[in-house]
């Protein structure tokens, strides 16, 4: 009775070990996917506000940026999918600066193609290519 009861509790031991690990290993690819995700996105946000000060002569003020009807002629889908997490609150904020530049924030889980793990910034301007 003593070897059974021993071999149970390391059978019971060795299936929480490896639910463990294949639980952070999952959580730790989605992180990463996601930080994947909304870098590739940067290019087509940052064209996408360039069209709509194409069309609009001036960046969309924050209410425009959060109305949805508006910004799905420039972005889709809109709105953009969100992230949150600790680190990571939001994933995405814009700010209108002027009427000819923007800031725009991303947060990021890790550091990823040279943008740091937390916030980061993107400041734009007509035709220019900063931050990308």
């Amino acid at each position: 009775m003593g070897r059974n009861f021993f071999n149970l509790v390391i059978l019971s031991l060795s299936v929480f070990v490896f639910i463990f690990l294949a639980m952070s290993g999952w959580s730790s690819g989605k992180i990463m996917a996601q930080d994947a995700f909304v870098v590739s996105n940067l290019p087509g946000i940052k064209q996408g506000l360039q069209f709509a000060f194409n069309d609009l002569d001036r960046y969309p003020q924050v209410l425009e940026f959060q109305d949805q009807k508006l910004m799905q002629n420039y972005f889709k889908p809109f709105p953009f999918k969100e992230f949150n997490s600790n680190t990571c609150p939001q994933t995405y904020l814009y700010k209108r600066i002027s009427l000819e530049s923007y800031e725009f924030s991303f947060c990021l889980e890790n550091s990823r193609q040279g943008y740091k793990a937390g916030w980061n910034k993107i400041i734009g301007a007509p035709s220019s290519n900063a931050g990308l």
